[in-house]
């Protein structure tokens, strides 16, 4: 039976996600991995860089996990001459691309999404400018100190990316550490319900140059994230960067967008003074921060079945989170354990990004009704044992329950900031429009390469889809993406038909009116014309569709 209910009027919808982690590329690469259970931690030689720092011959193999091509940008895709591309950091141009992403899979067109919208976002601190002022003396000759600092400042992830896509909502960096993600959703959440912005985009770029380094002290030296265990001796670096759009709950249903989670409440708040050191965990903060989430979202502790923990596998940190949460959960009224999970054993210690990717996760497990397998865990740390409600997923499965699923996330910061967002599962899908009427379906892209590198994207999404609506497809891509110069149209009532279509350079067949109509249509849009005369049909909803394939090339130093 469906559990799923409406939300409450005070509700926030994460309509769209989109990012690039380690070992993969896309969010849907990213929940295979969750999925099986995969580690994206391996051992790198060290860079030159790291090996200059280490004094020469003191750096041996290093453990992290790290994106591939960070250095690698589509300047032209944005209008960013190269020289300015090369000074940026590469967590401001990796970030612009994962924007636009995002937004393009929430079926809103980048740079016209017509209302207004907000931007909030972290990032980490701009090691690529340490790199730049000691590698490259001859572009800050070239270009002079103050741009290059703009360029790489902080303060500027969230204004140029704003800059760069028309976004004419709030656009504000979050810097709270490891918490400036998840602090950057709640800051979204709260602008979205105070009427400041009707779309709103949260997330982070937390990438390092070079990316593969350690933190003594803190590096696991077994070279394993053991996050939750009782085996725990550490953390690893990880780099990702990725973001959500947001949306009230009310407005995402009544406008048919695609719902992955709905956001109940949130809520930040410091560690204070009560703790060992400045960078010391504190339990009384991360407690409270968890009890006013809740008390925002208006639901009960025991009614979570999950909670996405901070833990980055370091031993009292780990432990400390736990304390925290038994607090609260450990006398929560529940038929079953509430599970535990961090995602930093899958990809390290995220930094910045830690939050939103601990976000993502939890709502695509809400979306797709299943647990993740958490790796490397063998045995509860000391303060998971002592709590009886909480449980850690060692092997993952079906997410069973009464009632609508919900999950906690957690995010804290080095220097005290904590967050905490309670989430739930998608309201009900209604059905997609029914196949069966021809459809117009158009793509466009900035070259001829990429329009056919959308096209065989598309393809295979259908392929590998076949119940997907060709009606809330072909919607999708005529209202939530930009008109490029180079074009395509192809007219389809069925999988089959737009499967034939897109292998075929020509136009399906116009046998019929209203095929003649819409094959007329297209080809005036194709020679440059307008999708005017194509009437929408009302009940037609925005599906997460392929997104542009960007055409990077490489700007490192």
């Amino acid at each position: 039976m469906d559990s799923r209910v409406e939300p409450p009027p005070f509700a926030v919808a994460i309509v769209g996600m989109a990012g690039r982690f380690p070992d993969a590329e896309d969010v849907d690469t990213f929940w295979q991995n969750l999925q099986q259970g995969r580690t994206a931690i391996r051992q790198h030689s060290p860079s030159a860089a790291v090996l200059r720092a280490a004094g020469a011959n003191g750096a041996g193999p290093v453990t992290a996990s790290v994106l591939g091509d960070a250095e690698c940008f589509d300047a032209a895709f944005f209008g960013v001459d190269p020289a300015e591309a090369l000074i940026t950091d590469p967590q401001h141009r990796l970030f612009l691309e994962c924007v636009w992403t995002a937004l393009e899979s929430a079926g809103y067109d980048p740079g016209n999404s017509g209302v207004p919208t907000g931007l909030f976002a972290g990032s980490c601190f701009p090691t690529y400018l340490l790199g730049l002022l000691a590698q490259r003396p001859d572009l800050v000759a070239e270009h002079g100190l103050m741009p290059i600092t703009v360029a790489n400042d902080c303060d500027s992830l969230t204004s140029w990316v704003a800059y760069k896509l028309n976004l004419r909502g709030p656009a504000m960096t979050v810097r709270t550490f490891s918490s400036s993600s998840l602090v950057a959703v709640h800051q979204a959440a709260q602008s979205l319900l105070s009427g400041e912005c009707d779309l709103a985009v949260a997330g982070a770029a937390a990438v390092k140059f070079p990316q593969a380094i350690t933190y003594p002290g803190v590096s696991s030296p077994s070279g394993v994230c053991r996050a939750l265990d009782v085996g725990a001796d550490g953390s690893i670096v990880g780099n990702a960067v990725a973001a959500v759009v947001l949306k009230r709950a009310a407005d995402a249903i009544r406008d048919g967008d695609h719902v992955h989670a709905l956001i109940l409440g949130s809520a930040t708040n410091t560690d204070g003074s009560r703790r060992a050191s400045y960078t010391a965990p504190g339990v009384a903060g991360k407690t409270a921060v968890v009890a006013e989430a809740l008390a925002n979202a208006d639901v009960p502790a025991g009614s979570l079945g999950y909670l996405e923990a901070h833990a980055m596998g370091t031993k009292l940190g780990d432990e400390v989170e736990i304390a925290s949460l038994a607090k609260i959960f450990g006398s929560a009224k529940a038929a079953q354990p509430c599970f535990v999970g961090a995602v930093a054993a899958n990809v390290g210690h995220l930094d910045a990004a830690s939050g939103i990717v601990g976000l993502i996760k939890a709502a695509l497990m809400l979306e797709h009704g299943r647990l993740v397998p958490q790796p490397n865990f063998r045995a509860p740390n000391s303060a998971l044992r002592a709590c009886a409600n909480l449980a850690v997923s060692a092997q993952g499965g079906e997410w069973k329950g009464d009632g609508p699923r919900r999950a906690g996330v957690s995010s804290f910061g080095l220097g005290g900031v904590n967050a905490h967002v309670v989430l739930q599962e998608p309201p009900a899908v209604p059905a997609g429009l029914p196949t069966g009427e021809p459809e117009l379906v158009v793509l466009s892209a900035r070259t001829p390469d990429a329009l056919t590198k959308m096209t065989e994207r598309l393809h295979n999404w259908v392929q590998q889809r076949p119940t997907t609506s060709i009606g809330d497809l072909a919607h999708t891509l005529r209202a939530g993406r930009p008109e490029f110069r180079y074009r395509r149209a192809v007219v389809a009532a069925n999988h089959r038909e737009l499967l034939s279509a897109l292998d075929d350079s020509a136009t399906v067949v116009a046998d019929d009116a209203t095929r003649s109509r819409l094959a007329a249509a297209g080809a005036d849009w194709v020679a440059g014309g307008t999708l005017g005369n194509v009437a929408g049909n009302g009940a037609a909803r925005r599906i997460p569709v392929p997104t542009y394939p960007f055409e990077r090339t490489s700007f490192a130093l």
